[in-house]
């Protein structure tokens, strides 16, 4: 049993419990050859992450903002030599808080825990001074404990009604409205150091960013101040910053702790001219979301209350409220969103469903949609990729688009046509006699059942892949057991598309990051085949439909689902 040394650096007595927390990322100031930042999250004391100079500092990302418990360090040489160093946090990154200035104990190889006063954040830095025999910083392990309670508050954002808008003055041609049309191909405009547009949300909400898409914000930066007012007469001036210069899309802005009704952006030129000229804003604001506790598991891909999501799996992602969700109905799968799409399935005699091998493409769409046709999903408004990314859906705006699918699954033969299973999202129509092909955009999150291993793929048009090396961890062969798989997409604020893949690999709801992948708009060679901007576009547009894709493979599955989430902040 590893030992811990305890320094009470706040007061005990909280219900709350305080459990390890997974590391979703590292990054650090520098480290020395043969000691990368990686060795602090690998369960071994006997290697480190190691760099000689004071003010050295490794972070830690949990993903997503969380109520930190503590820090738990394991220092190298930490029975003979005592470091001093300072613990930050951060909920969005580039503002940083500290909140532990300290020396470690000088009396232990195992982790020193660090206790943190009431701290939300995402983000964990260790900056250190050097220790009592020279100025290295050299640790071995680290891990970070977050709280859980019976039910635990979760802030999440989401982006809120723009009701009124205001604005210094408006170039002929450009007026202010242009900002919320949803067209990054128009704009606002107005010539002059200090002009401003004002966002009316309606009444006093929690913002937690400021979202804007910039006028040839890929060639130059614009200067700004962010200022907000409850009552529209009094402002506040929040924040003053340039914006990147390097996209077209909308830059996310975090504003720390503000509650208010308006919002005024002035514009001191940019860095070609002296125009104000954004063609998009948006205000994120907080909701707060109640999970439920995980209750026991059940050992088969259940929680035993059915608590989680809809059939009782644990959930990655929070669900949208009002988000389109759909659950597999194991007494009667027809329930007017699913769609067997000539699959041959048949029910066991445990609840469980067999797919008799073929190739098979099965359906799941979203309530509002119904069960469109192959004829009508053939002929939509636009396959545009260019428009698609402005309008955001290839049918409704309830189209999915953040999202995340799940599947329980027991591969029990292939008969040589493949060895994966693909989660397939944002596709419409998978046809090259249809629209060019360009129905058939997709992300696909598959599983190797052969080898537990995972990947990615991207599919510009029908038919046009470019698949990434498998990545992550392997399980090793998932053949003849039961295990759970998730395919998980969402879009971030700089127009990029996160891709995540999670595995209960023991059938018992535990389920662990498999892979992730960012398509930053330069993956693949030929998404201007469908007029994308760049031959790399991301597809940042929603679907009425997902499918569970598999070639010549018997498999049983059960737990089925697809929801609308609430992405990380």
């Amino acid at each position: 049993m590893i030992s811990q040394t305890i320094h009470p650096t706040s007061g005990q007595g909280t219900t709350s419990t305080c459990v390890d927390t997974n590391i979703t990322g590292i990054s650090a100031s520098a480290s020395s050859q043969n000691f990368p930042p990686n060795n602090v999250v690998d369960k071994n004391f006997n290697t480190l992450w190691s760099i000689y100079g004071k003010g050295s500092w490794i972070q830690l990302d949990l993903g997503s903002s969380k109520n930190i418990c503590s820090v738990n360090i394991a220092w190298y040489k930490g029975d003979t030599r005592e470091s001093n160093f300072v613990i930050s946090t951060s909920t969005d990154g580039s503002s940083y808080k500290n909140v532990l200035s300290t020396k470690s104990s000088g009396n232990t190889l195992s982790f020193d825990k660090y206790v943190i006063p009431n701290t939300l954040a995402r983000y964990v830095k260790i900056v250190v001074n050097g220790n009592t025999q020279n100025d290295y910083a050299s640790i071995t392990e680290a891990k970070i404990q977050t709280t859980t309670s019976n039910q635990p508050q979760q802030t999440q954002c989401s982006t809120t009604a723009i009701t009124g808008i205001k604005r210094s003055g408006s170039q002929t041609g450009f007026p202010s409205t242009n900002i919320k049309d949803n067209n990054l191909e128009t704009r606002w405009s107005n010539n002059g150091k200090g002009s401003w547009i004002q966002l009316d949300l309606g009444s006093s909400k929690n913002i937690c960013s400021v979202n804007i898409a910039w006028y040839k914000g890929n060639e130059r930066q614009s200067n700004f101040v962010i200022s907000t007012s409850k009552d529209g007469s009094t402002f506040t001036k929040i924040l003053e910053k340039k914006s990147s210069g390097t996209t077209l899309n909308l830059e996310k802005y975090v504003l720390p702790e503000t509650n208010a009704r308006y919002l005024k952006i002035t514009v001191n030129g940019n860095t070609q001219n002296d125009y104000a000229s954004i063609t998009e804003a948006k205000v994120s604001i907080q909701n707060t979301i109640t999970t439920p506790p995980s209750p026991p598991s059940t050992g088969d891909g259940g929680t035993g209350d059915n608590s989680g999501a809809g059939d009782g799996v644990k959930m990655i992602y929070p669900t949208l409220t009002g988000g389109e969700t759909w659950f597999f109905n194991p007494t009667n799968p027809n329930d007017g969103q699913f769609d067997r799409n000539g699959a041959e399935i048949t029910k066991n005699s445990d609840g469980s469903w067999r797919l008799k091998p073929g190739t098979t493409r099965m359906l799941a769409f979203t309530k509002s949609s119904g069960l469109p046709s192959d004829e009508v999903r053939s002929s939509l408004p636009t396959y545009d990729y260019s428009r698609l990314a402005q309008t955001g859906y290839f049918y409704k705006p309830t189209d999915w688009k953040n999202m995340e699918i799940t599947i329980y699954v027991k591969v029990l033969s292939a008969s040589g046509g493949g060895d994966e299973i693909s989660l397939v999202s944002r596709s419409v129509r998978h046809s090259s006699n249809v629209q060019e092909g360009c129905g058939g955009s997709s992300y696909h999150n598959n599983i190797d059942f052969t080898n537990g291993k995972f990947k990615f793929k991207k599919e510009m048009w029908h038919v046009n892949y470019d698949i990434k090396p498998y990545s992550g961890i392997s399980v090793g062969s998932t053949m003849n057991k039961w295990i759970g798989f998730k395919g998980i997409v969402y879009n971030l604020p700089d127009g990029s598309v996160k891709l995540e893949s999670y595995i209960d690999k023991d059938n018992n709801n535990n389920w662990q990051k498999a892979t992730e992948f960012v398509d930053k708009g330069n993956w693949g060679d030929d998404m201007s085949h469908c007029n994308a901007r760049t031959d790399g576009a991301a597809i940042t547009w929603g679907s009425p439909m997902i499918i569970f894709k598999s070639n010549g493979v018997t498999y049983d599955f059960k737990k089925f689902s697809a929801r609308q989430i609430v992405p990380p902040a």
